[in-house]
Protein backbone atom coordinates (compact mmCIF):
# COMPACT_ATOMS: atom_id res chain seq x y z
CA UNK A 1 0.00 0.00 0.00
CA UNK A 2 1.53 3.33 -1.00
CA UNK A 3 1.27 6.52 1.47
CA UNK A 4 1.26 9.89 2.03
CA UNK A 5 4.28 12.18 2.47
CA UNK A 6 3.76 12.31 6.34
CA UNK A 7 6.64 9.31 6.82
CA UNK A 8 9.58 9.75 9.09
CA UNK A 9 12.81 8.80 7.54
CA UNK A 10 13.61 11.01 4.46
CA UNK A 11 17.02 11.99 2.63
CA UNK A 12 17.53 15.15 2.00
CA UNK A 13 17.49 16.39 -1.74
CA UNK A 14 21.08 17.59 -1.22
CA UNK A 15 22.33 14.17 -0.46
CA UNK A 16 20.95 12.50 -3.32
CA UNK A 17 22.10 15.46 -5.30
CA UNK A 18 26.07 14.47 -3.94
CA UNK A 19 25.45 11.23 -4.37
CA UNK A 20 24.34 11.29 -8.00
CA UNK A 21 27.10 13.35 -8.81
CA UNK A 22 29.44 11.51 -6.89
CA UNK A 23 29.99 8.85 -9.89
CA UNK A 24 30.25 11.51 -13.10
CA UNK A 25 33.57 12.15 -14.98
CA UNK A 26 34.07 15.01 -16.66
CA UNK A 27 36.87 14.93 -19.36
CA UNK A 28 38.51 17.96 -20.54
CA UNK A 29 39.44 16.63 -23.56
CA UNK A 30 36.32 15.77 -25.11
CA UNK A 31 33.22 17.38 -25.02
CA UNK A 32 30.25 16.34 -22.19
CA UNK A 33 28.24 13.38 -23.14
CA UNK A 34 24.42 12.71 -22.57
CA UNK A 35 22.68 9.44 -23.35
CA UNK A 36 19.46 9.24 -23.70
CA UNK A 37 18.06 5.78 -23.46
CA UNK A 38 14.78 5.51 -24.83
CA UNK A 39 12.28 2.76 -25.58
CA UNK A 40 8.76 1.21 -24.93
CA UNK A 41 8.09 0.82 -21.31
CA UNK A 42 9.62 -2.48 -19.83
CA UNK A 43 12.17 -2.48 -22.56
CA UNK A 44 14.71 -2.95 -20.69
CA UNK A 45 16.41 1.03 -20.14
CA UNK A 46 17.08 1.00 -16.62
CA UNK A 47 18.66 -2.82 -17.05
CA UNK A 48 20.81 -1.24 -19.68
CA UNK A 49 21.48 1.98 -18.12
CA UNK A 50 22.92 -0.22 -14.85
CA UNK A 51 24.80 -2.50 -17.24
CA UNK A 52 26.32 0.33 -19.36
CA UNK A 53 26.23 3.55 -17.63
CA UNK A 54 26.28 2.82 -14.03
CA UNK A 55 29.67 4.71 -13.39
CA UNK A 56 30.58 7.83 -15.21
CA UNK A 57 27.78 9.27 -15.80
CA UNK A 58 25.23 11.37 -13.19
CA UNK A 59 22.02 9.95 -13.65
CA UNK A 60 19.20 12.24 -14.25
CA UNK A 61 15.84 10.11 -13.61
CA UNK A 62 12.69 11.32 -11.71
CA UNK A 63 11.77 7.80 -10.51
CA UNK A 64 15.38 7.08 -9.41
CA UNK A 65 15.89 9.91 -7.61
CA UNK A 66 12.05 9.53 -6.25
CA UNK A 67 12.96 6.07 -4.68
CA UNK A 68 16.39 7.74 -3.20
CA UNK A 69 14.72 10.48 -1.43
CA UNK A 70 12.02 7.84 0.38
CA UNK A 71 14.33 4.89 -0.13
CA UNK A 72 12.44 2.32 2.72
CA UNK A 73 8.98 3.25 1.80
CA UNK A 74 6.36 3.02 -1.04
CA UNK A 75 5.03 6.41 -1.68
CA UNK A 76 2.86 7.72 -4.98
CA UNK A 77 4.87 8.76 -7.54
CA UNK A 78 4.85 11.86 -8.03
CA UNK A 79 2.83 13.79 -5.22
CA UNK A 80 4.10 12.14 -2.13
CA UNK A 81 7.63 14.22 -2.81
CA UNK A 82 7.08 16.58 -5.46
CA UNK A 83 8.67 19.68 -3.74
CA UNK A 84 11.83 17.41 -2.89
CA UNK A 85 11.85 15.62 -6.25
CA UNK A 86 11.64 18.96 -8.32
CA UNK A 87 14.40 20.22 -5.68
CA UNK A 88 16.94 17.35 -5.96
CA UNK A 89 16.38 17.13 -9.65
CA UNK A 90 16.60 20.53 -10.73
CA UNK A 91 19.46 20.75 -8.72
CA UNK A 92 21.03 17.93 -9.61
CA UNK A 93 20.81 18.38 -13.26
CA UNK A 94 21.65 22.01 -13.09
CA UNK A 95 25.28 21.07 -11.34
CA UNK A 96 25.94 18.27 -14.34
CA UNK A 97 25.52 20.34 -16.97
CA UNK A 98 27.21 23.18 -14.74
CA UNK A 99 30.39 21.46 -14.14
CA UNK A 100 30.29 19.34 -17.71
CA UNK A 101 29.96 15.68 -16.60
CA UNK A 102 28.80 13.04 -18.50
CA UNK A 103 25.06 12.58 -18.13
CA UNK A 104 22.55 9.58 -18.67
CA UNK A 105 18.71 9.50 -18.34
CA UNK A 106 15.80 7.39 -19.25
CA UNK A 107 12.73 8.11 -21.59
CA UNK A 108 10.12 6.53 -23.63
CA UNK A 109 10.59 9.13 -26.10
CA UNK A 110 6.70 10.37 -26.64
CA UNK A 111 7.32 13.50 -28.28
CA UNK A 112 9.39 14.01 -31.24
CA UNK A 113 9.01 17.65 -30.44
CA UNK A 114 10.02 17.45 -26.72
CA UNK A 115 12.81 14.95 -27.61
CA UNK A 116 14.41 17.36 -30.24
CA UNK A 117 14.05 20.52 -27.91
CA UNK A 118 16.09 18.06 -25.35
CA UNK A 119 18.81 17.36 -27.82
CA UNK A 120 18.80 20.85 -29.25
CA UNK A 121 19.55 22.62 -25.67
CA UNK A 122 22.38 20.01 -25.21
CA UNK A 123 23.92 20.62 -28.28
CA UNK A 124 23.39 24.27 -27.85
CA UNK A 125 25.88 23.89 -24.73
CA UNK A 126 28.29 21.42 -25.89
CA UNK A 127 27.40 18.49 -25.20
CA UNK A 128 27.20 15.35 -27.91
CA UNK A 129 23.83 13.34 -27.49
CA UNK A 130 24.07 9.51 -28.15
CA UNK A 131 20.61 8.09 -28.53
CA UNK A 132 20.28 4.45 -26.75
CA UNK A 133 17.77 2.69 -28.61
CA UNK A 134 16.53 -0.37 -26.54
CA UNK A 135 13.67 -3.11 -26.78
CA UNK A 136 12.81 -6.27 -26.48
CA UNK A 137 10.39 -8.61 -27.47
CA UNK A 138 6.19 -8.02 -26.38
CA UNK A 139 6.18 -11.27 -24.22
CA UNK A 140 9.32 -10.10 -22.64
CA UNK A 141 8.95 -6.81 -22.29
CA UNK A 142 5.02 -7.66 -20.78
CA UNK A 143 6.86 -10.23 -18.12
CA UNK A 144 9.50 -7.73 -16.96
CA UNK A 145 6.23 -5.27 -16.97
CA UNK A 146 3.79 -7.71 -14.67
CA UNK A 147 6.67 -8.30 -12.38
CA UNK A 148 8.08 -4.47 -11.50
CA UNK A 149 7.96 -4.24 -7.81
CA UNK A 150 6.32 -1.28 -6.54
CA UNK A 151 9.37 1.15 -6.64
CA UNK A 152 9.86 0.54 -9.86
CA UNK A 153 8.45 3.40 -11.70
CA UNK A 154 8.35 3.34 -15.52
CA UNK A 155 9.75 6.36 -17.39
CA UNK A 156 6.68 6.75 -18.31
CA UNK A 157 5.95 8.71 -15.75
CA UNK A 158 9.50 10.35 -15.26
CA UNK A 159 10.03 11.41 -18.23
CA UNK A 160 8.37 14.75 -18.33
CA UNK A 161 10.60 15.61 -15.07
CA UNK A 162 14.11 14.52 -16.85
CA UNK A 163 13.20 16.57 -19.89
CA UNK A 164 12.01 19.58 -18.63
CA UNK A 165 15.09 19.56 -15.78
CA UNK A 166 17.88 19.12 -18.88
CA UNK A 167 16.32 21.82 -20.68
CA UNK A 168 16.19 24.32 -18.19
CA UNK A 169 19.68 23.55 -16.86
CA UNK A 170 21.01 24.14 -20.50
CA UNK A 171 18.54 27.30 -20.97
CA UNK A 172 20.37 28.46 -17.45
CA UNK A 173 24.22 27.35 -18.95
CA UNK A 174 23.31 29.26 -21.90
CA UNK A 175 21.76 32.37 -19.61
CA UNK A 176 25.29 32.22 -17.38
CA UNK A 177 27.68 31.83 -20.79
CA UNK A 178 28.45 28.28 -20.42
Amino acid sequence: MRRDRDSHMRVQPNSVVAEYLSTATADSSRPPRCVIICGPTASGKTRHRREKYASGYALVDAAAIFVSLAPDEVLDFPEALRPELEAAGQALASAAVLTRVDIVTEVIGVSSDAMTGLIDSLLSIGYTVDIVHVQAEVNQAWEWNEARSENNISAYYAEEFNLRWLVRAAKAATQAGG
